[in-house]
């Protein structure tokens, strides 16, 4: 083989080189950057469904020191939500996490509705 020949391929070895160290950093890179999106988002997710859980634990308290004050629905529309919470799992591979969560937040609105709507002149606050 002659001296040259390697001459002839230097240019694409190294623009073969170049293109491996760059996938290899960009890997690297958008690895460490979905793993930061991925707490920031678990962060938020925790969050939001402790929200919940502390709702649904203050409504329940309203419900068996006030039954009077709320419509008899709001006692079976927290069963369901207290339902849902507790079967809720936040696994990431999960794909219907997030269809589950816009459940748990429609059924809080409706919830909070409920809790709103009530036949006296109080409102859920008056009670704290």
């Amino acid at each position: 083989e002659d001296i040259f020949d390697s001459l002839l391929t230097l240019e694409q070895d190294l623009i073969d080189e170049g293109f491996e160290e760059g996938l290899a950093s960009s890997e690297t890179l958008a690895h460490e950057e979905g793993k930061n999106l991925g707490l920031q988002k678990g962060f938020e997710i925790g969050k939001e469904v402790g929200f919940f859980l502390g709702a649904a634990s203050i409504w329940e308290d309203l419900l068996k020191t006030h039954p009077n004050d709320f419509p008899t629905r709001a006692t079976k529309t927290l069963e369901g939500f207290q339902n849902m919470l507790s079967e809720f799992q936040f696994v990431a591979e999960r794909a219907d996490l997030f269809e589950s969560l816009e459940k748990i937040r429609a059924k809080h609105k409706h919830l909070a509705s409920q809790f709103h709507s009530t036949n006296t002149t109080r409102q859920p606050t008056e009670y704290f």
